[in-house]
């Protein structure tokens, strides 16, 4: 079957029509809706991971500290040979402090600096237990 030259030229110049585009655009916005969130979770949770990890730093810092000084203490300048300047580092998602320390037992906390979640905190205390007071207010 031939086609004459103007149906050809039809052919090649055919494009999208408007509601094509229009449920192609449709689709996209609700894949994103949907993931959005997800990833929102996910980032969250590796910010959570960061300062669960960072408490577990200062807990091993002050067991060293507790070894060469007999007491635990509350002032986080006096672990920065063992973990840095952790409040410094302005990349960090927690602002770190040690509220309570005496010589057989302390508390460090692990406060979210801005985000959604600014204020929450996590805690660990001298056993290495996360949320020892079941108070905590960051569960990501």
């Amino acid at each position: 079957m031939l086609l004459s030259r103007y149906s050809r030229e039809a052919i090649l110049l055919r494009g999208f029509t408007l509601i094509e585009i229009m449920i192609t655009v449709l689709i996209i916005a609700i894949l994103a809706a949907i993931m959005t969130p997800q990833f929102t979770r996910y980032v969250e949770k590796g910010r959570g991971e960061e300062g669960k990890l960072m408490l577990k730093s200062i807990r091993a810092a002050e067991k060293i500290y507790k070894s060469d000084n007999t007491t635990y203490t509350n002032n986080m300048n006096n672990l920065i040979p063992h973990i840095g300047r952790p409040n410094s580092d302005s990349n960090r998602s927690f602002d770190y402090t040690i509220p309570s320390a005496s010589s057989t037992t302390f508390t460090a906390r692990a406060t979210r600096r801005q985000g959604t979640n600014q204020n929450e905190y996590i805690t660990i205390d001298d056993t290495g237990v996360l949320n020892p007071n079941g108070t905590d207010t960051w569960n990501p």
